[in-house]
């Protein structure tokens, strides 16, 4: 882990998907019980999740984004939301805070050392909170897409529950879109 220095998203996809608000909704409505308190969400990209995460038991948002472009078109999209905070960096800029929920969005499969990302996580999490992973599914649809975009991996139930902090509890898991 870093703290971004030199980082440059890779993909294309954000703005692509960003439209994609059916499927955002859907997955959202899914996830949305564990969101609440202080909430960290590690790379945001553009913003566009948070959108759709937002609820009345969230007190305050901060986003990580190790891309200082996304970062700042990040930060300049959320300048007006006062519950939400928004710096350039990793999990580790953010070290000695603590978050009600920790939530990586299609994101983890981009973090090599998804283990050491969680463990991490896992020590600013309070008790009783909850670490929220949305990823992509099934190793064997690694795709050239996949690889371009900066993906090290896809999970199924066992590789996600392998990773998993041992202090946590696995709440729920599930897959969302199977056959997408």
């Amino acid at each position: 882990m870093t703290d971004g220095d030199g980082f440059a998203y890779q993909g294309q996809e954000l703005d692509i998907f960003a439209t994609a608000s059916h499927w955002k909704a859907y997955w959202a409505s899914r996830i949305r019980p564990w969101v609440r308190g202080d909430v960290l969400e590690v790379g945001a990209g553009l913003g566009v999740n948070t959108a759709f995460l937002q609820n009345s038991d969230v007190r305050s948002w901060h986003c990580v984004e190790p891309d200082p472009d996304l970062a700042a078109k990040l930060a300049d999209a959320w300048a007006h939301v006062g519950v939400c905070s928004v710096s350039k960096g990793t999990i580790a800029s953010v070290a000695g805070r603590q978050f009600d929920s920790i939530l990586y969005i299609d994101v983890l499969e981009h973090i090599e050392a998804d283990h050491e990302e969680l463990a991490a996580a896992a020590n600013m999490l309070r008790e009783g909170g909850h670490i929220v992973v949305v990823a992509p599914a099934h190793q064997f649809l690694f795709s050239e897409f996949d690889a371009a975009i900066g993906h090290y991996r896809r999970y199924n139930r066992a590789s996600l529950r392998a990773c998993s902090p041992p202090d946590c509890r696995l709440r729920a898991m599930m897959y969302l879109d199977c056959i997408g």
